[in-house]
């Protein structure tokens, strides 16, 4: 979660540190290292493209990508207030956002 508003992923991601592509399973604590490199930074610009995925580009040069999913959620912004942004499963009922504002 990153503040105002609250950023939540799932999987999978892409983490990239200084150009490099660290493999990241949720399963095995031991390679969610590379995460820590994120603190203390601030999230420097967020962007979705136009396949969905969601973009998280942080000061220090870490970046986070979260691709559509087929069968899950992938990703949500919920904030500020009450505005929600969801990108729903690739397989669901139609292309594009749920957005409630």
């Amino acid at each position: 979660m990153f503040g105002d508003p609250d950023v939540l992923v799932g999987e999978p991601v892409r983490l990239t540190v200084e150009s490099e592509l660290p493999q990241l399973d949720s399963e095995s604590l031991a390679t969610l290292g590379p995460l820590v490199a994120i603190c203390p930074a601030t999230l420097l610009l967020a962007t979705i493209e136009l396949d969905l995925t969601l973009r998280l580009e942080f000061t220090n040069g870490v970046v986070i990508e979260v691709p559509e999913d087929l069968s899950f959620e992938a990703w949500e912004i919920n904030g500020p207030e009450s505005r929600l942004i969801v990108c729903p499963p690739a397989g669901g009922p139609g292309p594009g956002l749920a957005v409630w504002l």
